[in-house]
C-alpha cells in the first residue's frame, strides 16, 4: 500500500498480472475471482495489451519490455524497487495471462471505542456508561498497532459472548425452553424431514454418508439442508481449516448462521441435499 501511494497517489489503481505458472499455484483463487469477474483471462500478450484498463498508453511492445525487464531482474536477484524474491518466471513469452485491478482498501480499523472487561463502553474519565456496550471492530486498543490474522472474528465472538453474559436480562426476555427450529429455504428444518425436497438435480445424501467425510482429505458440511464439499476451501478459510473440520461430517447450520451472511454461500455449489433422518435397523 505504501508503494502504491508513493507511485500513483491520484488514482491508486494498479493491475495485478499473473502468468500461467503463477495462476496454477493459486488455481482455487483464480477460479473464484474469474467467476466473480475480479480477474480476467487473456490468451495472448496482445489480448492483455488490449485490456481497456490500460487506456491508450500501453501497447504490446511496452508490456513485453516490462516483462522482459522483470525476468532480467529475477536473474539479477533484485529490481529497481528493491524486490529480491521472484517466483514463476519467466513472464515474457506466450500466454495465457490473468489480470485484475487492485487498489488499497480499509481492511481493519485498529482504533475505536474504549471498553471495560465486560464490554461496557467507557467515558472520557474511564467510567462505564450505564447500559451501553460495544464489541467487534468498533472497539479499540485490544490489538495494539496490528493484529493477528483471523482475530477480527474472534474479537466479535468473544466480546459478544462476554456482553451477552453481562447484560441484566429481564424475566421472560431469554430462556424458557427451546424455540421453533430454524428453517431452510422452502420451509423445512435443516437436515430434518423434507430437507431433500424441492431442489431438483441434487442427489440425496444420508447422514451416514455425510458422517464419512470429516477429514482434510474429504470434508463435507451440511448447511440449511444442503451438503457442501469444503475440502478445497479448508486452507483458504480465514479462520483456519480447523474451524470447518470441527463440523466436518455434521450439520453446521447453527454456527454458520451465527457468524456468516447468507450471501457467503453463493460462492459454493452444494453437492447434494441432506436426506431425512434414516432410522436405525431394528435389533
Amino acid at each position: 500500500t505504501g508503494r502504491m501511494i508513493e507511485t500513483d497517489p491520484a488514482s491508486l489503481l494498479f493491475a495485478l498480472v499473473l502468468n500461467a505458472a503463477a495462476a496454477a499455484k493459486a488455481a482455487t483463487h483464480i477460479s473464484l475471482y474469474t467467476k466473480k469477474k475480479l480477474i480476467f483471462k487473456f490468451e495472448t500478450l496482445e489480448d492483455l495489451a488490449a485490456w481497456d484498463f490500460w487506456g491508450e498508453g500501453v501497447k504490446t511492445a511496452s508490456l513485453d519490455a516490462v516483462m522482459r525487464g522483470y525476468d532480467a531482474a529475477a536473474v539479477a536477484g533484485v529490481d529497481s524497487f528493491g524486490k529480491t524474491f521472484f517466483h514463476n518466471t519467466p513472464f515474457a513469452g506466450a500466454g495465457p495471462f490473468y489480470a485484475g485491478i487492485v487498489t488499497p482498501v480499509i481492511h481493519y480499523c485498529m482504533g475505536g471505542i474504549a471498553i471495560g472487561t465486560d464490554g461496557s463502553v467507557l467515558n472520557h474519565e474511564g467510567a462505564a456508561i450505564p447500559g451501553l456496550f460495544a464489541a467487534g471492530e468498533v472497539i479499540g486498543g485490544l490489538h495494539g498497532r496490528n493484529r493477528l490474522g483471523g482475530n477480527a472474528l474472534s474479537e466479535c465472538v468473544v466480546f459478544g459472548r462476554v456482553i451477552g453474559e453481562a447484560l441484566p436480562l429481564g424475566e421472560g426476555s431469554a430462556g424458557g425452553g427451546a424455540g421453533p427450529p430454524s428453517t431452510a429455504p422452502g420451509g423445512t428444518a435443516p437436515g430434518g424431514k423434507g430437507a431433500a425436497a424441492g431442489a431438483p438435480g441434487l442427489r440425496s445424501i444420508s447422514k451416514q454418508e455425510l458422517g464419512q467425510h470429516k477429514t482434510e482429505e474429504s470434508c463435507w458440511v451440511s448447511i440449511q439442508g444442503k451438503v457442501y464439499d469444503f475440502t478445497s476451501f479448508l486452507d483458504e478459510h480465514p479462520a483456519g481449516a480447523e474451524a470447518i473440520l470441527k463440523y466436518g461430517g455434521e450439520d453446521g447450520t447453527e454456527i454458520f448462521e451465527a457468524i456468516h451472511t447468507q450471501e457467503m454461500l453463493d460462492d459454493f455449489t452444494p453437492i447434494g441435499l441432506l436426506a431425512a433422518h434414516q432410522p436405525s435397523a431394528a435389533l
